[in-house]
């Protein structure tokens, strides 16, 4: 993801004596200075966590992107719109309610993209995207053509519906699916995947950028 621009967390692989390798990452809510105050969008919505699908069912990403608009402005809404692209074309189909948060203070801004894993791989046939677009619907390509996928054109209709520019929308979603279609294949292939599973994963990514390309 640093490759593409995102802000993340630091973080890395260690290998133990053993030879295990262990995933670390450090807290990013965690200063010398204290605690840095968050909040996710069920909090922020009022949704109360009760049941553990309350996360994919209670909300969608126009209700939230339409809340980061108003609480945070139209640049970190931006920001918002291209994790949703970037998790949709990399695979991740759990971004749902709790792996969206920000940063409290002035201004708020988005907290580091954390949870951003190629879960597709691993749940196949499941949703593309955790959440719903819209409340009451899908998005119009989605809907219509019913082959499971998104196009480029349902993710500006995303934003358009949160009050972001659809010429601005459509630039942003060119740029960032012209560098994962660039940066995607030297990182699947140096991954620690099984050569298998760097095929399906190369063929997923590859994939889906087609489908953003119809804007």
């Amino acid at each position: 993801m640093l490759q593409v621009g995102f802000d993340l967390p630091t973080c890395g692989l260690i290998t133990l004596q053993d030879g295990h390798r262990v995933f670390v990452i450090r807290r990013y809510d965690r200063t010398a200075d204290g605690k840095r105050h968050q909040w996710d969008p069920m909090q922020a919505l009022g949704i109360r966590n009760d049941a553990s699908d309350s996360k994919y069912d209670l909300a969608s990403y126009s209700e939230v992107l339409a809340l980061t608009k108003e609480r945070c402005g139209t640049a970190i809404a931006a920001r918002l719109l291209d994790r949703l692209v970037f998790s949709y074309l990399v695979g991740n189909d759990d971004h749902h309610l709790k792996s969206i948060s920000f940063v409290l203070g002035q201004p708020i801004v988005l907290a580091p993209a954390y949870d951003v894993l190629a879960a597709s791989l691993y749940n196949q046939g499941g949703r593309a995207m955790a959440l719903k677009f819209f409340p009451d619907r899908e998005p119009t390509y989605h809907a219509e053509m019913g082959n499971g996928h998104y196009s480029g054109s349902d993710f500006v209709e995303l934003a358009s519906s949160a009050g972001l520019g659809e010429k601005a929308a459509a630039s942003r979603i060119r740029r960032l699916a012209g560098w994962v279609e660039k940066a995607a294949p030297d990182l699947i292939r140096s991954s620690y995947l099984p050569d298998e599973m760097k095929a399906r994963y190369q063929s997923l990514v590859s994939e889906r950028l087609q489908f953003i390309g119809v804007i």
